[in-house]
């Protein structure tokens, strides 16, 4: 397998997930039990295998997924990553297609990862029962420059979590479409708060707002991780 970089996104919140998850990690499918997937560190002796899956944290934001590509040879798929919640890793693969997934990571040191997948939630996807699609709009009402207003909701594990939107960097190639990325920030007093409360069940949708003066005409903002594409209307 040909081994490349994971992207490159710049500083990332990374609070709750820890230092040892930092590794480029090979699928042990041998030792999956219960849901719940087993991973190797690059180098530890596994048993023969028609190919094998992994992938790759950085703490800079950079994902890279290694999967089985012909002849049993290796594919390396980039992507990113962002917190969603303590051992919650949002996974997501801008520019293409392809889905992302939601990483619970369970447990973690030098030897091995246990880690269960799920899909991930849209944020500009409404529940049934909620409102809480994304909306965005330029405001170019006088006085003052044009000003940029997103809105929406997200869901976190309990209310005392909250969630930024802030300008991906490097901005995307079409100036017409403003990237945010979603990062969720756990309280500062995260490690007294009850084990009932982070279960990595995401119960609670808490309001989510980014305003920007001095705002470029866009077409559409997207949200990251998901890549929601939101329509940008104007009020003039």
């Amino acid at each position: 397998m040909t081994r490349t970089n994971p992207v490159q996104t710049g500083p990332v919140q990374t609070v709750g997930l820890p230092a040892a998850a930092f590794h480029h990690w090979i699928h042990s499918q041998e030792e999956d039990a219960a849901g719940v997937e087993a991973y190797r560190p690059e180098g530890f002796t596994l048993p023969p295998a028609r190919g094998r899956t992994g992938f790759q944290l950085n703490p800079d934001g950079g994902f890279m997924q290694d999967e089985i590509g012909p002849a049993d040879g290796g594919v390396q798929v980039s992507g990113r990553w962002t917190l969603r919640g303590p051992g919650q890793v949002a996974v997501s693969f801008p520019g293409t297609s392809r889905p992302g997934y939601l990483l619970h990571v369970m447990a973690v040191d030098d030897t091995v990862l246990r880690c269960r997948r799920d899909s991930v939630e849209l944020p500009g996807q409404p529940a049934q029962d909620e409102g809480n699609g994304w909306t965005a709009y330029i405001d170019r009402q006088p006085p003052g420059p044009p000003r940029l207003h997103v809105h929406g909701h997200h869901k976190v594990p309990t209310g005392r979590f909250t969630v930024q939107l802030r300008r991906h960097q490097p901005p995307g190639d079409n100036p017409r479409d403003l990237l945010l990325d979603t990062t969720v920030l756990p309280p500062d007093d995260l490690d007294d708060l009850p084990i009932g409360e982070i279960d990595g069940n995401l119960k609670i949708s808490v309001e989510v707002r980014y305003d920007e003066e001095n705002s470029p005409d866009l077409d559409t903002v997207t949200i990251l991780p998901a890549g929601v594409s939101v329509p940008v209307t104007e009020v003039s």
